[in-house]
């Protein structure tokens, strides 16, 4: 197993200290065993090309010259290749007479007007002048020329060279080189969705070393032309390439299988100018219109304004441009948004650019669906019109459009309505800091409840809370957000109509609302997703932070509790880029834009989508529509979908998901893109990411495992009728719930000796214990409560652990201790004494049993409930939570619940504030705990629930059906599973699949494969891995399995007839059929059965002496029969020129004749290799068919003997008949 603990194709000096045999087993069985290589792929940097089509991708001259494709020759193609390589091999040189100087042309040729082009061959040399009529011309029959000068193909597993002349045979394979309209498979990689491989066709462009794509194909690639390269693989075989054409070319895969939107669609300035073109008044001259109307995918109808008093030609409309490049018979309808297009013309359109943009409801996306692979002819003709319009029109951004306002006075009007609006995000953050403090209701109330504030007279205001540091928590942060939202619409309306800015914001090709805010007007709240290590001072200069640093770095040494509020502190920056920061406001920005741009969770993507892809990869829809696993075909789903729909918001797909498909790695790529896509998604630690919420709900089996539950808890909606209802109920139900424990209000524990003065039978040490009189008003407790919870507990406990621990005597009382505390707690001492049972009581006992287990009791709250969170979530990215407020309190259970019943004891301890919670809406948040308390089938709701609401939170709708097959993948079971390698493994054992080769490749190869020779298991490698790495068909699409069933009769399905009542309905016609042989065609005679019959049996015989089977056709008249056999091969005879060979299904037929014949042994001798037309030795003026033989003999045979022998065989009878009365035979 030394090849599990290190990989052979690095040294072992590579592999980092510390990596684990795991890591290193992986490592080889990526590199060695799934690792396969080709040479016959390239790679190189992609650049835009709006001449090249859709679907098409330019591919550089010099390196389609080393690429090769194998063509295998056939009787379809064998003279075609023979003609296109005896015609380039004819050639032997060509070389050029540039200004007197002979020039060697090499690949690829760029001939110039005026060149003399010398051509030797071996009839002597030709030359031909360039000139501008034939230049393309001949440079594209040099380029052929010298592109086939080297050929080779393979006969008899030999590599033989080509040269003049050419005689390829059936069976060979010629190795050209890449020509216009071969198939490549295009990849940039990471592939980390459905439409990463598309299949383009070649065209070969004289550029160099570049790819060219056309500038609507970046986004399912998800590239630019910033440097970004793609990958080409070339296709080796026949079937290689029959899946690119039909599976994976661009014209099958218009539909992003993610949510339904098109694939393709207008972007970057395409898009802006189908905004500007559409919702502006926009008018055409007649000369703007001729030359955009080339590219018009129909011709426009008559001008809107025909003649005008100061207009000197019509004019056309820009909504009749637009329509011109939309299929003709279009409707689109969106009555809602006022949107009316019928038969491709526009009627009615608003000014707004949604619907041009890519979405499952978009105008692009009908197009797609309704027009197939016509799509790409509309899509490519609407960017060809539209980047002339724009480039004709100009459209550029300038300084003035980040200026915004047009004067001074306005620009200084929406600077002070930006800055009033920070001023009240400021105090809004402020008032929703006091009123989610649980430090502020102490200060306002006695123990009674009774408001008593004249105490607050003598509390400094600098120590009231907030009042000294600004605090940034997810309530305050909401705040900002809601008045940011404000602001954008103030930037709107102060924005010029003419703005570029705000052209290509409202169009939806570049840019947002917010970017343009911060560019021109002021960069707004600035904070960090980690805890910094020093405070933001209120005003950002260098003065002021030379100021703080001194406190900053005295709380460091201290370690004080205001140093870590510090931490979390945030800035405004009132500035923006066009007015220019300061060196501090520029530091502030940076800091808090690197940090926030990244999540600590990057690595997330990539591990799901290896986990789901090890569960789903062998998912495939079976032919009866149900989903069934690779291994033993097991059913997952009996239904994957209804034929025909989707479920993304209502939007009906026009395109079935056929049999065979890999949904399961479908499903999984679909979700693992959202995940990547969620990287590019701002995180903060105010805020629950989507990529946490992701992580969070995947990890749901981990969770379980350990001891900590978390269940969510929503405000009743009823609490919004009052002013800050929600804030104060989320208050009051965190102090019913949150444990406090006796350490949570103690100061002060002290022990002291008593002596003499002690009672009989009690200790001789006493504890004292002293409470904080501010703690015990912030918890709401008393004294006496206290003391009787101490002795409640300390006796629960003491039976418990089942030791010997002493009878304890708890009151309290005021401390006679003065000097030894605080003023303050002087009224709030308990007092501890134990009783002395056979020996006194040590110190050692106090200080090490009673006193810890005194201070661990629950004095007030839940005992299962370690803590209580009040967190804000955004009310457009809330999934299953639903309150209007955005509060929601998460509840941490400790590891003294038991396992399963968290959501029942919670439910309990939450009786006395029933009232305040929405039952409805809150939940445990993990699928084991909702599976435990409600079942299987509310887990799997609310897994697939916060999945949906996850994923559109990330800015991606996906189909149902993907979410539905994750979700039932991993609760196949009965519970949902782990996404991990014991997961999978207890999976397996609950279906009863053997897999250790596959679960080796997920961690561990090493332990697992030696377990599993220990255990003796047995592994059929019948999943996708096992055929990769052992070099077998995958067994999925192509590959997967097919049963045919044929009885020979064609079953016409009732439109809602089942395939059951189908199979049921065919058993019993084969039933039948054993007793009855000859069940007559319907609509047919005995006499017409008779003879189609027998025509059919002749035709389909290809066993050597083949009887006839025409016993159950006695009485039938069987000369139709022979006459239409006899026509057939004759009208084969007549229908060729003169020594041109047979077609394949010509041929066939004659060669079934052929095993009838009297010496057929003789004629086909070794076996036939061809069958062409030719002329009779003994008749030289009549033709007849020549049997060329695979030794390369030939011989003459007579296609009337073959019939006449074949019926010979069954009745002579018939013979005789047809030869008449006369006896001549009319065979002859």
């Amino acid at each position: 197993l030394e090849c599990l603990s290190f990989s052979k194709l690095h040294p072992k000096g590579s592999i980092r200290r510390g990596s684990t045999s795991d890591v290193s087993g992986l490592r080889w069985i990526k590199d060695v065993v799934l690792c396969k290589r080709t040479d016959h792929v390239c790679r190189m940097t992609v650049v835009g090309d709006p001449n090249v089509k859709l679907s098409e991708i330019g591919v550089s001259a010099d390196i389609s010259h080393n690429l090769v494709v194998p063509e295998s020759i056939m009787f379809c193609n064998r003279h075609v290749w023979n003609g296109i390589c005896n015609m380039h091999l004819r050639y032997r040189n060509l070389y050029v007479k540039r200004n007197g100087q002979e020039i060697s042309l090499c690949y690829p040729v760029e001939l110039q007007i005026g060149d003399v082009l010398y051509i030797c061959t071996e009839d002597g040399d030709i030359s031909e002048h360039v000139t501008f009529h034939n230049q393309h011309m001949w440079n594209r029959i040099c380029d052929l020329h010298l592109q086939f000068r080297k050929l080779y193909f393979r006969r008899n597993a030999k590599l033989i060279s080509l040269c003049y002349p050419v005689d390829l045979q059936v069976g060979d394979v010629l190795y050209r080189p890449m020509i216009d309209g071969d198939l490549v498979l295009v990849n940039r990689p990471p592939s980390v969705h459905q439409h990463s491989l598309i299949a383009l066709s070649v065209k070969i462009l004289p550029s160099k070393s570049v790819f060219s794509i056309n500038p609507l194909c970046c986004a399912p690639f998800s590239g630019d032309f910033d440097g970004d390269c793609l990958h080409a693989y070339v296709p080796q075989s026949i079937h290689s390439r029959v899946e690119l054409r039909e599976l994976v070319h661009l014209d099958k895969q218009l539909l992003n299988g993610q949510d339904g939107r098109s694939l393709l669609s207008l972007s970057q300035d395409s898009l802006t100018a189908a905004h500007l073109l559409i919702g502006d008044m926009v008018f055409l001259s007649m000369y703007e219109i001729q030359q955009l109307q080339m590219s018009c995918s129909r011709p426009l109808e008559l001008p809107a304004i025909i003649k005008a008093p100061s207009l000197t030609s019509p004019l056309w409309t820009g909504q009749q441009l637009f329509s011109a490049i939309l299929p003709e018979n279009l409707d689109f309808h969106v009555s809602s948004e006022m949107i009316n297009i019928s038969n491709g013309e526009i009627l009615v359109s608003p000014t707004a650019s949604f619907w041009l943009q890519n979405s499952p409801d978009g105008l692009f996306s009908r197009i797609s669906k309704w027009y197939g692979s016509k799509a790409l002819d509309y899509f490519f003709s609407a960017q060809r019109v539209l980047s002339e319009w724009i480039s004709a029109r100009g459209f550029s951004v300038s300084i003035g459009d980040i200026y915004l306002s047009s004067n001074a006075y306005d620009r200084g009007k929406l600077i002070q309505e930006v800055a009033d609006g920070m001023q009240e995000a400021e105090d809004a953050s402020y008032v929703k800091n006091l009123m989610m403090d649980p430090r502020m209701e102490y200060l306002l109330k006695d123990l009674d409840g009774r408001e008593d504030i004249s105490y607050l007279n003598s509390v400094p205001i600098d120590s009231m809370p907030y009042c000294k540091h600004r605090i940034l928590n997810p309530q305050s942060f909401a705040a900002f957000k809601e008045v940011l939202n404000e602001l954008q619409y103030v930037v709107r309306e102060f924005a010029g109509k003419g703005n570029t800015m705000l052209s290509m914001i409202h169009a939806g090709s570049k840019g947002s609302l917010l970017k343009l805010l911060q560019q021109s007007v002021c960069l707004g709240l600035q904070h960090s997703t980690s805890l910094l290590s020093f405070r933001m001072p209120p005003k950002l200069s260098c003065a002021m932070w030379s100021r703080y640093k001194v406190s900053d770095l005295h709380g460091m040494v201290q370690d004080t509790a205001d140093y870590v509020e510090r931490r979390s502190s945030y800035a405004i920056i009132k500035s923006s880029f066009l007015d220019g920061l300061n060196p501090f406001e520029c530091f502030v920005h940076s800091l808090s834009g690197r940090m926030n741009f990244f999540s600590d969770n990057a690595e997330f993507p990539g591990t799901l989508t290896r986990k789901l892809m090890f569960y789903m990869r062998d998912l495939y829809l079976a032919y009866d529509g149900s989903v069934r696993n690779s291994y033993g075909e097991q059913v997952i789903k009996f239904s994957y979908n209804v034929p025909g729909q989707t479920t993304v918001e209502g939007v009906h797909c026009e395109k079935d998901v056929q049999a065979g498909q890999p949904i399961g790695s479908l499903a999984a790529c679909s979700l693992s893109e959202a995940a990547y896509s969620a990287l590019d998604l701002p995180s903060s630690t105010l805020e629950i990411s989507p990529l946490l919420k992701l992580k969070n709900l995947f990890e749901h089996r981990q969770r379980s495992l350990v001891a900590e539950h978390t269940f969510s808890l929503a405000l009743s909606k009823k609490l919004g009728i009052w002013a800050y209802g929600y804030e104060y109920a989320a208050l009051e139900v965190q102090k019913h719930l949150e444990r406090v424990v006796l350490s949570d209000v103690v100061s002060t524990v002290l022990i002291f000796y008593s002596g003499k003065d002690v009672k009989t039978g009690t200790s001789s040490w006493i504890t004292h214990f002293h409470v904080n009189k501010e703690k015990l008003l912030k918890h709401r407790l008393k004294m006496k409560s206290i003391t009787d919870v101490l002795s409640k507990g300390y006796k629960s406990t003491a039976e418990k652990l089942n030791t010997m621990l002493p009878k304890l005597h708890i009151s309290s009382r005021c401390c006679s201790l003065d000097d030894l505390h605080v003023e303050q707690d002087k009224e709030n001492c308990i007092t501890v004494t134990a009783e002395n049972c056979e020996s006194p009581i040590e110190l050692e006992i106090m200080q090490d049993k009673m006193i810890p287990v005194l201070l661990q009791t629950v004095v007030k709250g839940i005992p299962e409930v370690k803590k209580v969170d009040i967190l804000w979530e955004d009310q457009c990215s809330r999934g299953s939570y639903k309150c209007s407020s955005g509060l929601f309190l998460k509840v941490l259970l400790s590891e003294n619940c038991e396992s399963g019943k968290g959501w029942i004891v919670l439910q309990s301890a939450c009786i006395p504030v029933m009232d305040l919670i929405d039952w409805e809406s809150s939940h445990p948040d993990n699928s084991f705990d909702i599976s435990k308390a409600y079942g299987i089938g509310a887990a799997w709701k609310y897994f697939v629930g916060n999945l949906k609401a996850t994923t559109f939170s990330i800015g991606k709708a996906m189909h149902a059906t993907h979410l539905h097959l994750v979700a039932d993948c991993l609760s196949v079971t009965g519970e949902f599973q782990a996404l991990n390698a014991k997961g999978i493994k207890l999976q397996r054992e609950q279906l009863s699949i053997s897999s250790p080769f596959m679960q080796g490749f997920f961690s561990a190869p090493d332990k697992r494969f030696i377990n599993a020779a220990k255990e003796g298991a047995l592994d059929q490698l019948l999943g996708t891995v096992d055929a990769l790495a052992w070099g077998k068909f995958v067994p999925l699409g192509t590959g997967g399995p097919f049963k045919l069933f044929y009885s020979g009769k064609v079953q016409n399905l009732d439109k809602h007839e089942s395939i059951y009542g189908c199979l049921k309905r065919q058993c019993v016609y084969q039933r039948d059929a054993k007793d009855d042989k000859t069940l007559p065609h319907q609509n047919l005679s005995k006499k017409q059965e008779c003879i189609l019959k027998c025509a059919n049996d002749f035709m389909r015989t290809l066993v050597p002496n083949g009887q006839l089977e025409m016993d159950r056709y006695i009485g039938c008249n069987a000369i139709p029969v022979l006459t239409h056999l006899v026509t057939s091969l004759r009208n084969i005879l007549h229908k060729y020129p003169m020594d041109a060979y047979l077609k394949e299904e010509d041929k066939s037929l004659v060669a079934r004749a052929l095993t009838f014949h009297p010496k057929r042994d003789a004629k086909i001798g070794i076996g036939i290799k061809d069958i062409k037309i030719g002329r009779s030795p003994k008749y030289p003026e009549s033709r007849c068919y020549i049997l060329e033989r695979m030794d390369g003999t030939a011989d003459d045979f007579s296609y009337r003997k073959c019939v006449k022998h074949a019926f010979e065989q069954y009745s002579p009878e018939i013979i005789s008949r047809l030869n008449g009365s006369s006896g001549k035979s009319n065979f002859v």
